[in-house]
């Protein structure tokens, strides 16, 4: 027994150093603010939180929100930070950081009655591994970024969840005292909140929450032969009906918005609902597949990782039923994660709403809960599984970390391309770069630019040149006709090789002349016009 307690207390203390290692490259790859990490979306929450703080409210006047509005999220936390400091870039760092600070404590809050705490933190960090492993840390929304770092854009619906979770768990299981009343008003505060941003909350949380509640009454009221409904149907009504009121309380305050993703209008046909059907599966096979590896190799490392989530619902619901449904916590939990990615599975399949790997970001959690089961199922194995989590997380945080050194030292560097740029505009008196839309891995934008010039340029975003209604503004996530608001006069425009001929064609169509004022590397140029290009090409319809 001695040994056996030694053994444990080993591997709580790798465990956290492990942890304290992840948590040290998510803070330094946030406040490194290294302009090579910032892409169009992550740039646009960042100028959201400066607008919010100069308009004093979380709805800007002029501010296009896109599929979601801000209320609890990661930019708002923000706009407070960027009222302190002055730096918007730097505010969002320290507000990403802060996100992922609260999810790391509200998951342990939410398992920590379900597990002990190595095979929780386990099961967590065998999911960091994999989400290190999967994709870059700062410029890939398919891994941890869309959850700790850059802006982080899915935290707050994690932390909500995670609270609500645990208080559910705890009335379940009996447990729920006064010391838990704070935390369930927190996470009914929270539900209000996420949803008066999105449909996603609903989606990923209240839905799921109402359906296993309708569950466990089912079962239990068959097992005891009487209706069992107990205070966790009323946590769970409460938490549900402040979710919804936080959708309707969006219907009457007047804001500017614009979808980006669809509808939630049902489909209407048998072909279309086959075609979603099909690429909905699509993206639950392959989220955890690793970005820059071929289809067939991501296929092979997202089946053995969603293997292992089935390994571990089966066993949980197999020993749920064989001890009688005495033990309920955690196999209500894996049926509210669960529930959670059916639920967006649903919505993509039977709805407009074009879905994305990233929208069954629950899976995440599942995988890390299925874990820890796992080891609580096997004993014996227990120092195996320490084991050997603890090697592949440790490897792949050092590999991540000397990956992001020499990133964030090339980022930085005076000589790079976009302190070049940032460099040349504020020496000839530019203050403004008209640009492409980034998208990390996909295109590149200015965002960097504006980075590197310490927030001294402003950027407008268009649309790209080679889809319908090229050069068009973009119409989301940003001030409305922000593009009209400065001189023509004081801006350039960033175009690429492949990109001038397009240019150059819809220049000629109404009438504007393009000067080349320097060229940088290769294929990079930067281009004045006679007169504001975007002020025709937003003509398009």
């Amino acid at each position: 027994m001695k040994e056996k307690n030694k053994s444990e207390k080993i591997f709580s203390v790798i465990l956290t150093a492990l942890l304290l290692a992840f948590l040290g490259l998510v803070f330094y790859v946030n406040l490194s603010c290294n302009p090579e990490y910032y892409d169009g979306d992550i740039y646009n929450d960042i100028n959201y939180a400066k607008e919010a703080w100069k308009a004093k409210s979380i709805f800007p006047k002029d501010w296009i929100f896109g599929n979601q509005t801000y209320v609890v999220a990661t930019p708002v936390l923000a706009a407070l930070f960027y009222g302190i400091i002055g730096n918007g870039f730097t505010a969002m760092a320290i507000a990403s950081c802060i996100m992922t600070v609260l999810i790391v404590l509200t998951y342990d809050w939410m398992t920590r009655t379900l597990f002990s705490y190595n095979e929780r933190m386990a099961g967590f960090l065998f999911l960091i591994g994999v989400l290190l492993l999967k994709a870059h840390v700062a410029t890939s929304q398919q891994g941890i970024q869309a959850f700790f770092t850059m802006a982080s854009y899915y935290a707050c619906y994690l932390i909500n969840a995670f609270i609500v979770y645990g208080c559910y768990i705890r009335l379940r299981k009996g447990e729920f005292s006064g010391k838990h009343i704070a935390m369930s008003v927190i996470g009914i505060a929270l539900s209000f909140g996420t949803g008066m941003q999105s449909l996603r909350q609903t989606a990923v949380m209240a839905l799921p929450l109402v359906a296993c509640e309708i569950l466990m009454i089912i079962i239990y009221s068959i097992r005891d032969k009487k209706f069992a409904i107990s205070s966790s149907t009323l946590f769970s009504a409460i938490v549900f009906v402040s979710n919804i009121a936080g959708l309707i309380a969006m219907k009457f305050i007047e804001i500017n918005q614009k979808s980006i993703y669809g509808t939630t209008a049902f489909v209407k046909s048998l072909k279309e609902f086959l075609e979603k059907g099909f690429f909905n599966v699509e993206y639950v096979v392959l989220t955890f597949g690793l970005d820059s590896l071929e289809l067939r190799v991501r296929l092979v490392v997202s089946t053995v990782l969603l293997l292992i989530i089935l390994i571990g619902f089966i066993l949980c619901v197999k020993d749920f039923f064989k001890n009688k449904c005495i033990d309920q916590g955690r196999f209500a939990l894996v049926m509210l994660l669960t529930l959670g990615c059916v639920s967006v599975f649903a919505a993509g399949v039977l709805t407009d709403v074009v879905n994305r790997a990233l929208y069954y970001f629950m899976i995440y959690p599942l995988l890390a809960v299925c874990v820890s089961y796992i080891i609580v199922k096997y004993p014996g194995k227990r120092k195996a599984f320490f084991s050997i989590i603890a090697v592949f997380v440790a490897g792949m945080i050092a590999f991540r970390t000397v990956g992001a050194v020499g990133e964030i030292k090339n980022g930085k560097d005076e000589n790079s391309t976009a302190h070049q740029i940032a460099n040349y505009m504020l020496d000839n008196g530019y203050d403004t770069i008209y640009s492409v839309f980034g998208l990390s891995g996909i295109m590149d934008g200015a965002e960097n630019i504006i980075v590197a010039s310490g927030d001294k340029i402003h950027l407008v975003q268009y649309k790209r040149v080679d889809r319908s209604k090229p050069m068009k503004p973009v119409e989301y996530l940003c001030v409305k006709d922000d593009y009209k608001q400065w001189d023509n006069e004081k801006s350039l425009y960033l175009l690429r090789e492949w990109e001038l001929p397009k240019v150059r064609e819809l220049a000629e169509k109404y009438g504007v002349e393009m000067t080349k004022q320097a060229q940088f590397g290769e294929g990079l140029y930067l281009y004045s016009m006679s007169e504001n290009l975007c002020v025709y090409t937003d003509m398009q319809k």
